[in-house]
């Protein structure tokens, strides 16, 4: 009979990933929403100073959950 060897797909080590405020943003990149796990890129284009970033939300409930930066 043939032995089968398992090998554990659990990650061998964790880290948690900074946090920031929507009014915290600061710079480019993407970033997921803690709450719901939706993604956001955010391009340099969208952090300019008196701007009107276009930045859409894939999602029907509001939230103000911090982000994590990836």
């Amino acid at each position: 009979m043939e032995q089968t060897k398992t090998k554990s797909v659990e990650p061998q080590q964790r880290f948690a990933l900074p946090e920031v405020t929507w009014d915290d943003l600061n710079e480019p990149g993407a970033y997921v929403e803690r709450g719901s796990g939706d993604l956001y890129r955010v391009p340099k284009e969208a952090l300019i100073p008196g701007g009107s970033p276009i930045i859409h939300k894939e999602s029907v409930l509001g939230s103000t959950a911090p982000l994590c930066s990836t």
